[in-house]
């Protein structure tokens, strides 16, 4: 299923191939990479290595990355957008780096989370249109359930688990917009 919703996207966006990665090592890195304007995803690390999200391949699966900002759409021009997509076979992530943030206490911790939550959003409800417009629907290479959307933090932050009610009430929103689950995570394992 990954190579099929590949070629849907490189459809989508033609002359984009340089920007998939395709990876099946044990641990990889996810990161925004100032120097390349553009998502990285490697097994090797070049920079911060604290501003880093973690994907765990266990099964040494392949796994494949399209940068999003940076990559199929230029760099900061036009709507909101997140920052990836990672997928497998059977999952696929939608992710958007808030790397800086490091305590949930920190005020900004709750705008990101909101900034995170509608560039997802917004990003995703469009990639949902250029697909029905194509003749085609997601649905058909992910359920709705195997669509997670991500704000990707570090790995030292405090996410702690007991959300205020207005991120719970942006969650739910969220889910009833896009179909799709959002939440903060500082890894993701497949």
């Amino acid at each position: 299923m990954r190579n099929k919703f590949c070629s849907k996207i490189l459809e989508l966006y033609p002359k984009k191939e340089e920007f998939v990665d395709r990876c099946s090592d044990f641990l990889i890195y996810a990161y925004d990479c100032n120097e390349r304007e553009r998502t990285v995803f490697t097994s090797q690390i070049e920079g911060d290595s604290d501003k880093v999200f973690r994907v765990i391949n266990k099964q040494k699966k392949e796994i494949v990355h399209i940068c999003v900002d940076g990559g199929l759409l230029e760099k900061g021009v036009g709507g909101s957008r997140f920052d990836c997509m990672v997928f497998d076979d059977g999952k696929l992530l939608l992710i958007e780096f808030k790397l800086n943030v490091t305590s949930n206490k920190e005020m900004t911790l709750h705008k990101r989370f909101s900034d995170g939550i509608n560039q997802i959003k917004e990003y995703f409800l469009s990639l949902k249109k250029q697909f029905s417009d194509s003749g085609d629907n997601i649905n058909n290479y992910f359920t709705n359930e195997n669509i997670i959307s991500i704000i990707g933090v570090k790995k030292e932050t405090k996410i702690g688990y007991k959300w205020n009610t207005q991120r719970n009430l942006q969650r739910e929103k969220f889910r009833e917009e896009t179909g799709s689950k959002i939440d903060l995570y500082c890894e993701y394992e497949f």
